[in-house]
């Protein structure tokens, strides 16, 4: 049996387990409520030598690309992911 689950587990099938310390987590995910419909640009800066490399992600959305079509897009969020480089 799975842990909590109350289901038998099935030989050869991967059963997820629940959260062990659920939280409130607000600030994990901004939702684009307004559309459905939009495009992320992913750059990459290698970096220098000691220094970071990073990925920009920032994500347009469409406004009301679901009520009619539309190829204006407006920037809706922009995330940053960087770490120290190697070499």
């Amino acid at each position: 049996m799975g842990r909590g689950s109350g289901q038998q587990r099935l030989p050869g099938t991967f059963t997820k387990l629940g959260a062990d310390a659920p939280e409130d987590a607000v600030w994990s995910a901004r939702r684009d409520t307004d559309t459905g419909y939009g495009v992320a640009v992913f750059d990459l800066d290698p970096g220098s030598p000691g220094g970071k490399t990073s990925i920009t992600i920032s994500y347009y959305h469409a406004l009301g690309a679901d009520r009619s079509a539309t190829s204006d897009y407006e920037l809706f969020e922009t995330v940053l992911l960087a770490k120290a480089r190697r070499g």
